[in-house]
């Protein structure tokens, strides 16, 4: 009896880190992307780089308020924060990021 809870608890642990793994997959290609984009920016347009920092506050905001929350809502966030780091990045005339596949 010891033993099947064993087994139904180790199935249960492994069945919830997925969602875990999603979010923390997602925050460090997010942070991979906005270090990047600030360090091109910092050069050449240093009011860019004010502005990626604003979105980096606000994504670390994002993720500390809904890790572990629904997935499907903190992607489509993140797709936005990742639309607006392109948009300012195309504005300042520097390369865009990569948005991650499963955004």
């Amino acid at each position: 009896m010891k033993k099947l809870f064993l087994v139904i608890g180790a199935t249960l642990f492994l069945l919830a880190s997925p969602a875990s793994a999603g979010f923390n997959k997602t925050q460090e290609a997010f942070n991979m992307e906005i270090d990047w984009a600030i360090g091109k920016a910092e050069g050449k347009n240093p009011g860019a780089a004010d502005k990626l920092k604003v979105i980096k506050k606000s994504f670390t905001k994002l993720f500390d308020t809904m890790y572990g929350g629904d997935r499907a809502t903190f992607y489509k966030e993140t797709t936005k924060h990742f639309n607006d780091i392109n948009a300012i990045m195309k504005k300042a005339g520097l390369p865009s990021v990569t948005i991650p596949g499963w955004l």
